[in-house]
């Protein structure tokens, strides 16, 4: 293997990706005592409109069932998250982040922008543009062979 394909390889694996995630959003995790996937389920129900039932969540491909469920009850117990009956389904719960939940994914999103800043220095928009079509490629690719 040469050193392209190693650091391709290190690319995709994304240990260094997230090791920063894991310095950048350590304090924030600290702070409230959330876990990474009660930060992503909140930034995600954030923009989720009306998909925003835990089988949505599910749906998405990054969590599995048993997460999602832990993740909410969490969300709930320390009042990030709020559940609201279907009124056509009774046995779906839709999802809604509360006051306190949306200060959370104010600060989140600070922290995105600054792992922006960091990822993305030095690269031109071109660069960015060809970056782009790649990962979806790529994204494509392992889509077809796994089914997620």
């Amino acid at each position: 293997m040469d050193g392209m394909e190693r650091r391709v390889e290190s690319f995709l694996n994304g240990v260094r990706f997230r090791k920063l995630f894991d310095q950048e959003y350590g304090p924030i995790r600290k702070k409230y005592n959330l876990c990474r996937i009660d930060l992503q389920i909140l930034t995600y129900l954030e923009s989720a409109g009306e998909y925003n039932t835990s089988k949505n969540i599910v749906d998405t491909g990054f969590f599995t069932k048993g997460h999602v469920s832990q993740s909410l009850t969490r969300l709930q117990q320390k009042e990030l998250v709020e559940l609201q009956q279907d009124k056509q389904d009774r046995r779906l719960y839709h999802l809604f982040l509360t006051e306190k939940a949306k200060e959370i994914v104010s600060e989140v999103h600070s922290i995105q922008c600054n792992i922006n800043k960091i990822v993305f220095q030095g690269i031109s928009e071109e660069e960015l543009h060809i970056l782009s079509k790649i990962a979806a490629k790529i994204t494509d690719n392992i889509q077809k062979e796994t089914g997620i």
